[in-house]
């Protein structure tokens, strides 16, 4: 053991290097001298440890050193049952990897590599999706799992079978993550939750794209947290910002800033949602990449989560081969009954503290080349449109030589898209200005059922010479101002619905006839001019 405090270095704790020897005992007895010596600097040094879970304490650092590559083990029996805390609820499940609970000043740093070894864990995962046969130690843990739900009246998670996160820190504040590579989480990979004062700066985080919910960064119910610097390519969202599923304490997640990243291969690259019921506002994203994500920036949820997605400014983003550049999608489908009329239906439903809102956020310095599926996916509800939305200095481009598209979001019922261009619908205060926007299939816009949006400045594209640049349909209080029609399409606007009313054309550069409105139409409710 070392002579007098300073760094902690496991090897003189016992840890051996060669990547089978288990060092889980000598990696926590370092850990307790350092915190009998009033914190300090645990070190992983070069070299290959297998271990199991990981505690830190307050005013410890965990320092994986370059060359140290940390290998969590695939034995199940390594992990001991904990109370989890994910998903919005608590349940129970296997320990973390690396856990910290209401710490102070705790910290991962160094150029070395923290491994999940997640491909045993993705494997039991697929085996019960598929109904191949569950090894009898896998299903004794998951029914025991699901005793100790039912014992505490917990909903119990996933079905019982709750993987470990590769870190987790809950209730903790100064929290620091710099340096480290983080690989082959068995679930979420960085998750901090009801932690305040949060940095993760520099990380690499790379997941197989066909690893299940191996998400990056989730910051849940979190205050204060920067995220800068990082390389996130994962299996499922790359930075998921969350606030629980109707937690009766509803801590919002607020104060969030993303910046200079890279985010690739993930389902989204900065989403918000769909656990949103504690709030989620104050959010900076900025100076970020998006390469062959999924969906770019992504807001989701539904009927009965309640809470507001608010303040949000997204600026500075580039995106490539994206499904679908930008979702705000209140009608989410995963984990709903696609029949529930509440959730799903069509119509204005009573306004309560169940129903979602999204308003104020602003999108701008955007460039989406080659988009696959759509170029945006924006649908509120109609008993609460998404309200207070700027569009602005965006330029969006279709893949001409895409074939297969993608879904724009998960909504119930839609299909494959490719090429198409901004859809909305339940849309309300919204200023589009200088929003270019080249579409493969339909109008370049496509509005329903939206009010209070001023329309400035828009440069189209489309395919078709019969299909307009812009459609609105059942819209009110829209004026579109300074905009041209594409060459080649012979209708820049098409107007339609009984429900249309207050709509101006104005100071627009097309000839008369490039306006078509529909026959039904009370004759004041649309002004050419």
């Amino acid at each position: 053991m070392p002579a007098s405090p300073g760094p902690f270095n496991i090897l003189d704790f016992g840890a051996v290097p060669d990547g089978r020897t288990r060092c889980t005992a000598a990696i926590r007895r370092a850990i307790e001298c350092c915190k009998a010596a009033g914190g300090g600097t645990v070190l992983v040094p070069a070299g290959r440890f297998l271990t199991g879970p990981i505690v830190l304490a307050s005013d410890i650092t965990l320092h994986v050193d370059a060359g140290a590559h940390v290998l969590f083990s695939t034995d199940l029996d390594d992990y001991p049952t904990v109370l989890q805390h994910r998903g919005g609820g608590h349940c129970h499940g296997f320990s973390p990897c690396v856990f910290a609970e209401n710490a102070s000043n705790v910290a991962v740093v160094g150029r070395g590599i923290l491994d999940g070894q997640g491909r045993p864990w993705w494997k039991l995962v697929m085996d019960r999706i598929e109904n191949r046969p569950v090894d009898p130690a896998v299903r004794a843990r998951i029914d025991a799992f699901q005793r100790a739900d039912r014992e505490m009246n917990l909903p119990g998670g996933t079905g019982g079978f709750n993987r470990p996160i590769l870190l987790q820190f809950v209730a903790c504040t100064n929290v620091l993550v710099q340096g480290v590579t983080l690989t082959n989480s068995p679930t979420w990979t960085l998750h901090p939750l009801f932690c305040e004062n949060v940095t993760v700066h520099a990380i690499t985080l790379i997941n197989p794209f066909d690893a299940p919910n191996t998400d990056g960064v989730n910051p849940d119910s979190c205050r204060n947290v920067r995220i800068s610097d990082c390389l996130i390519d994962t299996g499922d969202d790359c930075v998921t910002l969350k606030s629980g599923v109707g937690r009766g304490d509803h801590r919002p997640c607020e104060n969030i800033a993303v910046t200079n990243c890279s985010m690739v291969h993930g389902h989204g690259g900065v989403v918000i949602g769909s656990e949103m019921s504690g709030g989620v506002r104050n959010v900076v994203v900025s100076n970020c990449i998006f390469d062959e994500t999924y969906r770019g920036v992504r807001i989701k949820s539904r009927r009965g989560r309640g809470g507001a997605v608010e303040d949000i400014r997204v600026s500075n983003i580039i995106m490539r081969r994206v499904v679908c550049p930008l979702v705000i999608n209140l009608f989410y489908s995963c984990g709903g009954e696609p029949d529930d009329p509440y959730l799903y239906g069509t119509d204005a439903k009573p306004v309560d503290e169940r129903t979602p809102t999204v308003r104020r956020i602003h999108l701008s310095g955007i460039t989406a080349t080659d988009f696959r599926g759509a170029a945006a996916f924006i649908c509120g509800l109609p008993e609460r449109p998404v309200e207070g939305v700027t569009f602005s200095d965006m330029r969006m481009t279709a893949d001409p030589e895409e074939t297969e598209g993608g879904c724009p979001a998960c909504f119930h019922g839609m299909d494959n898209m490719i090429g198409r261009g901004f859809n909305c619908t339940h849309l309300a205060d919204a200023v589009f200005r200088n929003v270019h926007v080249s579409a493969l299939d339909g109008p370049a816009f496509n509005f329903d059922a939206v009010s209070e949006v001023d329309v400035l400045g828009l440069r189209t594209a489309v395919a078709d010479p019969n299909v307009p640049a812009v459609r609105l349909g059942d819209s009110a209080s829209v004026v579109v101002r300074g905009c041209r029609r594409p060459a080649g399409t012979d209708t820049f606007c098409r107007i339609t619905g009984a429900r249309t009313k207050a709509l101006q054309l104005c100071d627009n550069h097309f000839p008369d006839g490039a306006v078509e409105i529909d026959r039904d139409l009370d004759p004041e409710a649309v002004v050419v001019r």
